[in-house]
């Protein structure tokens, strides 16, 4: 499935209308000036307690617009491939009040599977019988209440981080009931039914700037930070590589010399294997290898492009290094080549014009294998000029953030005279002499409407 729309109402400096985004089957861009509430809209829905993780806490929905009392909710409107398959609308409405509408609540309410398994659990609620709970631990208590909530509702009621929900009630079981395998073999059953359903639904990556890489690590600092398990690029490295903590720690700790040697090597095996092979198919500006090295106590991360001079990580351009820490963390988010919807707030930076331009491209990459991807810019080099028709504005009016699913929307600005790039150069500050002028390389065509623009657009494509 891939997301066709999505709703946010009340978020920050969203409020109850034009608050409504159409996402592209690719890429969609958003654009518009400082302070026009572009991040909000990334924030509204990277933040989500979305599919099998959960990034958002309570105080999410307590960042409500000013100007509105209404409180904050956010829907998501999914569409299948398939053929006559009803739309899915998810509804977020708080931590543990989403609901599910539609073709996946169908398919739920369809699979007898589930259906038998849940009514199983939800016949033995008795807390001492059948779970090591006590009945003054309130916490736990309630966990237990909201999944047997969940699972009497579970054909309209969507679960974020159901795997580990499961996972908990089963390690609740009483290890002597005299049903423990039957109770443990339901509930297993229920996480492979939902399985089934909700791998339909795609991962939300919300890429939030991260501390880079560094040049060199010792084990202790490695250690520290997989301890840690938290939000950490050198954390996203290792996923990515496939690496486990045993052959980190052999790379270091092993007293057997040739032992050690193997570790490395695996080390530096994996990294070719599972990044740079990887990443110079999605990096083409110029050939990159990344070497890890063993000098005494530290791993070091040294970079030569082109078969020039090798360098540390640290001493490379912001751009190359941006792109490196960008796909760590895209590759280490999309192991399991779930379809993923990926949101990038103010991407490139740090890239210079041309750079910037060949991003646009690798977005268009990224997306050809079911992705989809939102980015914001307000940057004119980050838009896709051969595509004005996946672009989106937000423009603040009345201190409201509004959204506009075409960027030559008249609504856009009433004193624009011009129907289609002026609208959408004004809504990024700029103005017509930055972009419009003839180009050397290519045969110039002025359209006198957006209409025009698209006739032309369709005939040299059907001619192509």
């Amino acid at each position: 499935m891939i997301i066709k729309s999505i709703e946010i109402n009340n978020y920050k400096s969203l409020g109850d209308s034009r608050n409504l985004i159409y996402l592209e089957k690719g890429v969609t861009s958003l654009i518009g000036k400082n302070e026009s509430g572009k991040s909000n809209i990334i924030e509204a829905i990277g933040s989500l307690p979305f599919k099998n993780f959960i990034k958002a806490n309570d105080t999410y929905y307590k960042n409500q617009n000013r100007n509105n009392s209404d409180e904050v909710s956010v829907n998501i409107v999914l569409t299948s491939e398939k053929e006559n398959y009803p739309e899915t609308i998810l509804r977020f409405y708080s931590i543990k009040q989403i609901q599910i509408e539609g073709g996946l609540s169908r398919h739920l309410e369809s699979l007898k599977g589930l259906n038998e398994s849940a009514n199983y659990i939800l016949s033995i609620n008795k807390v001492n019988q059948n779970w090591r709970i006590q009945s003054n631990n309130a916490n736990e208590s309630q966990r237990l209440q909201f999944i047997y909530e969940y699972l009497e509702n579970r054909h309209t009621m969507f679960l974020p981080n159901y795997y580990k929900h499961l996972e908990w009630l089963q390690s609740k079981i009483i290890p002597s009931h005299n049903d423990f395998d039957t109770i443990n073999s339901h509930i297993e059953n229920i996480k492979n039914n939902l399985d089934e359903v909700y791998e339909n639904i795609p991962t939300i990556f919300y890429r939030q700037e991260l501390e880079g890489l560094k040049s060199s690590y010792t084990y202790k600092e490695i250690e520290e930070i997989i301890n840690k398990a938290d939000n950490n690029i050198l954390n996203k490295f290792i996923k990515a590589c496939d690496l486990d903590n045993e052959t980190i720690k052999g790379a270091f700790t092993e007293k057997d010399i040739g032992k050690k040697v193997d570790y490395r090597r695996d080390i530096v095996s994996k990294v070719k294997e599972n990044i740079e092979i990887e990443f110079n198919k999605f990096y083409t500006q110029e050939f990159i290898e990344l070497d890890i090295e063993f000098i005494n106590d530290f791993m070091q991360f040294i970079v030569r492009s082109n078969g020039g001079k090798s360098l540390s990580f640290t001493e490379r351009s912001n751009g190359l290094r941006w792109y490196i820490s960008f796909f760590i963390e895209l590759l280490s988010e999309n192991k399991e080549r779930d379809k993923l919807l990926i949101l990038l707030d103010e991407p490139g930076v740090f890239l210079h014009v041309n750079a910037q331009k060949e991003l646009i491209n690798l977005f268009h990459k990224l997306t050809q294998n079911g992705h989809q991807l939102l980015y914001t810019t307000h940057s004119p080099s980050m838009i896709d000029t051969d595509n004005i028709s996946n672009i989106r504005v937000a423009e603040k009016i009345d201190n409201d953030t509004n959204i506009f699913n075409n960027s030559y929307n008249q609504v856009l600005s009433s004193s624009s005279k011009y129907e289609t790039i002026s609208p959408l150069l004004q809504a990024l500050g700029a103005n017509e002499s930055y972009f419009i002028g003839p180009s050397q390389n290519k045969i110039n065509l002025i359209t006198e409407g957006i209409s025009d623009y698209f006739y032309v657009k369709a005939l040299l494509k059907y001619l192509d």
